[in-house]
């Protein structure tokens, strides 16, 4: 093959089908028209002699081949454009959009003035932020997220990660819970009822547990935690929260924290994001502000 008479803009219009699966959506992504995408996808099947994208009861899926080229594709691209922008990568000229995927209380943190001061130096950057749920690490795999900023405990093999604090955990509860005058132990942290998160359901505490033959009460879970927290107040709920956040929201929610009276396995605050967008220079430039500002220490506790 004479990769001289190979348009590089096909890998590009290839990266976007192989992304969507949709000729339409493509076509919308790459701001051109479905024709000219259509007449793309005929020049690339003849170049990888394969359909590439087959039609199954009105979807199309990728063949085995596509299969294979989507992973690599996205490391070649990536690497390409670090390549053509590393020496002249302008944070004042980039109009990229990224997609980050947080915990809800992460609101409750100082995260406006982190965005501000990225695009003070970036005006052209549109941020949107996501909520953290049950389906962000495969939208990161999926590339409809660029970033997620979590806590996790097992660290995924399959992203990038960059560890940004180790976090232990607390248990919150109303200034006027019975326990809020006493040292927690095991059975006073089991004798009350506990709210917990719905995408989690305190997974991680329950397992735990589990291997001492206990279990915990749950009268509640709801989507979010600042809807935890809120519901605390003047009752005997218990939650169970990252002590960085308990240091911030403890004396706005009326609340008081406790050690947790359990050993659980290290939980990490953490940045992910995956290899097709690793060498790419937005990105690593976002990156880049992001973990000097997190980093800091009273990023996760002012």
């Amino acid at each position: 093959m004479n990769l001289a008479k190979i348009n590089l803009n096909l890998l590009i219009a290839l990266q976007a089908l192989l992304e969507e699966r949709n000729v339409t959506r493509a076509a919308q992504h790459l701001h051109v028209t479905q024709s000219a995408l259509s007449k793309s996808l005929a020049q690339l099947r003849q170049l990888f002699d394969d359909p590439l994208l087959v039609r199954v009861e009105n979807q199309l899926h990728l063949t085995p081949l596509a299969e294979e080229l989507k992973e690599r594709l996205d490391r070649l691209l990536g690497e390409l454009e670090g390549l053509l922008l590393s020496s002249q990568f302008d944070p004042a000229q980039c109009h990229h959009s990224f997609t980050i995927a947080i915990v809800d209380y992460e609101s409750l943190a100082p995260l406006s003035g982190i965005l501000e001061r990225i695009h003070r130096q970036a005006p052209g950057i549109h941020l949107r932020l996501v909520h953290f749920d049950q389906h962000s690490l495969d939208n990161l795999n999926a590339g409809k997220l660029d970033l997620s900023l979590s806590y996790q405990g097992q660290l995924p093999a399959n992203l990038h990660c960059r560890v940004l604090a180790r976090i232990d955990m607390v248990c919150v509860m109303s200034a006027d819970h019975p326990l809020a005058d006493h040292a927690l132990d095991l059975d006073g942290y089991l004798a009350h009822p506990h709210v917990v998160n719905s995408v989690e359901r305190g997974a991680r505490i329950n397992t735990a547990l589990a291997g001492l033959g206990r279990q915990r009460q749950i009268r509640l879970e709801v989507p979010l935690y600042q809807t935890a927290l809120r519901m605390l107040p003047g009752s005997d709920l218990l939650l169970t929260i990252a002590a960085p956040i308990a240091e911030r929201v403890c004396a706005e929610f009326g609340l008081v924290s406790k050690p947790l009276p359990l050993a659980l396995p290290e939980l990490h605050y953490q940045m992910l994001w995956h290899e097709r967008t690793h060498r790419q220079t937005s990105h690593r430039w976002l990156r880049q502000q992001l973990l000097e500002a997190l980093a800091e220490p009273q990023s996760l506790v002012s």
